[in-house]
C-alpha cells in the first residue's frame, strides 16, 4: 500500500494515471475475490491451466517461414551474457518481484521476441512495460542488426518506488536509444492513441499489468493494429485465462502457448516456471 506521502506525490505529478490505477486495482480485487469464490485460492495461484507446448520454438519458427533450427540462438546466448553482466557486476537482483514486485524479462519470452524481431524485420514494435529495459534492449538490438525499425515501449513507473525510477530502462545503451521512444503512462491511457498514431504494427509485447482485464485489452487494440503475419507477445499468461477468452474470439491466428525459463527459482511459488504466449496473427480482424 502506498503511504500518504508517496501517494500525495503521484496525485501532484500525474492525477489522471493515480485514478487508472485504482481503477485497475479494483478491477484486479474483483478477479482474486472471483477466483476465491469458486475454490481456487487467492491470485495468481493456482495459476490458470494452459497445455504448455515444450516444442514451440521451432514450431513457431515453421509456422511462420522462418529458418529452423533457428540460426539466432548463439548470438542470443552471447547477447544475454552481455546484459546481465552490468546488472551482475552492481549487484541488482533481476528476476520475478525484483522492481517493485514486477519482474524483468526472462530468458524464454526474450528469446522469442528476439526471434520475432530478427525473422519478422519490423519497422514498427510496440511493448507495454519496461522495468530495466532487458526485453527493451534485445528488440533495440535486434533492429540495430537488422539495419532499421523503431521501437514504443508504453510503462507507467511504480507509483511507491521513486528510488527506482533511475533504473528504468538502464539495459538499453546511449547507441541504441535513437530507435527508442519511452511512452510514460498506463497502456490504458497510452495504448490506443499512439496505435492510432502510428498506423500498422509488425510486433506487439505485452508485459505489464496481468490482469485477466489489462491482458484482454492490450491484445484486443494491439491485434487491431498489428498487420497480417504480425506476432504478439504475451508474457505470464497463466496468471489469468485471458488468452483463453482471446484465442476463441480469433479462432484463425496460430497460438503457442511456451514454459517460461525464469532468471532466479521461487521456492515460494507452487509452479515456477511461468508462461507466456506468442500469437500469429492470421486474417483481418
Amino acid at each position: 500500500m502506498a503511504t500518504a506521502r508517496q501517494l500525495a506525490r503521484a496525485l501532484r505529478e500525474d492525477p489522471l494515471e493515480v485514478v487508472v490505477d485504482a481503477r485497475e486495482r479494483l478491477a484486479e480485487r474483483g478477479e482474486m475475490r472471483a477466483k476465491r469464490e469458486h475454490g481456487g485460492g487467492f491470485m495468481p495461484w493456482p495459476p490458470c491451466p494452459y497445455a504448455e507446448d515444450p516444442d514451440w520454438l521451432p514450431r513457431l519458427h515453421d509456422a511462420c517461414g522462418w529458418p529452423s533450427p533457428c540460426p539466432e540462438g548463439e548470438r542470443f546466448e552471447a547477447l544475454w551474457l552481455e546484459v546481465m553482466q552490468p546488472f551482475s557486476a552492481r549487484g541488482i537482483e533481476l528476476g520475478r518481484g525484483a522492481f517493485a514486485g514486477w519482474g524483468d524479462g526472462e530468458p524464454g519470452v526474450v528469446r522469442a521476441v528476439w526471434c520475432a524481431a530478427r525473422h519478422l524485420r519490423p519497422a514498427k514494435v510496440v511493448e507495454t512495460g519496461v522495468a530495466r529495459g532487458i526485453t527493451s534492449r534485445f528488440i533495440l538490438e535486434a533492429l540495430r542488426e537488422n539495419g532499421g525499425g523503431e521501437l514504443w515501449s508504453i510503462d507507467r513507473p511504480p507509483l511507491r518506488r521513486p528510488d527506482l525510477y533511475a533504473q528504468i530502462g538502464a539495459a538499453v545503451p546511449p547507441e541504441l536509444r535513437s530507435a527508442w521512444t519511452y511512452v510514460k503512462g498506463s497502456s490504458r491511457r497510452r495504448l490506443r492513441p499512439l496505435l492510432r498514431r502510428l498506423g500498422p504494427i509488425d510486433l506487439f509485447v505485452h508485459d505489464s499489468r496481468h490482469s485477466g482485464r489489462n491482458l484482454r485489452y492490450e491484445l484486443e487494440t494491439a491485434r487491431n493494429a498489428v498487420r497480417d503475419g504480425g506476432v504478439l507477445v504475451a508474457d505470464d499468461v497463466d496468471l489469468n485465462c485471458a488468452l483463453h477468452r482471446f484465442t476463441e474470439a480469433h479462432p484463425r491466428d496460430e497460438v503457442f502457448v511456451c514454459p517460461a525459463q525464469p532468471l532466479k527459482p521461487d521456492p515460494g511459488r507452487q509452479n515456477d516456471r511461468g508462461v507466456f504466449g506468442v500469437v500469429v496473427k492470421r486474417g483481418g480482424r
